[in-house]
């Protein structure tokens, strides 16, 4: 973990505090910006597209997502979305 988008959980990031997580992302240089399914992505996209960092978007818990029904669904699919994100394979 380089930084969390929301300065405290459950509030939203200000310009202020996305651009000191920008400072840090672009020393750091992480692979993926990562998220819940539920959360607002709007600081995540603007994060991610000053910073060349791809979302991804995970279903958190079971039930998170449609195709998510079960733990082992949970696993698999989060496993999927990361190692595609980051180029490997499915």
């Amino acid at each position: 973990t380089i930084a969390d988008l929301e300065p405290k959980p459950g509030l939203p990031p200000t310009s202020s505090h996305l651009a000191s997580v920008l400072n840090d992302v672009k020393q750091k240089r992480p692979n993926l910006i990562t998220l819940a399914q539920y959360h607002n992505d709007r600081g995540a996209r603007w994060l991610s597209k000053r910073a060349q960092v791809p979302i991804v978007k995970l279903p958190y818990t079971v039930g998170g997502t449609p195709d998510v029904t079960s733990l082992h669904a949970l696993f698999d699919i989060s496993i999927k979305q990361l190692l595609h994100a980051v180029g490997g394979h499915q």
